[in-house]
């Protein structure tokens, strides 16, 4: 079988060995990035189900963070407060700060 082919092949015209051999670099080109942009996609489709599996153990590491914070959020109480040694004070006190823009100016040379 590949005698035949052999034969064939050297039976040929010198323009239409150039087609062939032309011909037959292209599809092995094609075939060689073929297989380099399928190998590609199967790398990328494992890596997202990797990443996705992660998505989903991180909202469920969020949930039950969410979770501990609301049931510490509930614990909270005006009574809880006294209970640890806070007081309440007689007088409330606020503080201010200026705004930054209020300060500045620009500089005019004349």
């Amino acid at each position: 079988m590949t005698k035949t082919i052999k034969n064939k092949i050297l039976n040929m015209e010198h323009s239409e060995r150039k087609i062939f051999w032309c011909l037959a670099l292209f599809v092995a080109a094609f075939s060689g990035l073929y297989m380099y942009f399928v190998n590609g996609a199967i790398v990328n489709v494992v890596e997202r189900q990797k990443i996705e599996k992660e998505i989903a153990a991180l909202n469920s590491r969020i949930s039950d963070l969410e979770s501990s914070y609301l049931d510490l959020n509930n614990q909270i109480s005006f009574n809880r407060a006294l209970s640890m040694g806070f007081v309440k004070m007689a007088d409330e006190k606020y503080v201010f700060r200026k705004t930054l823009s209020a300060n500045l100016s620009f500089n005019q040379s004349n």
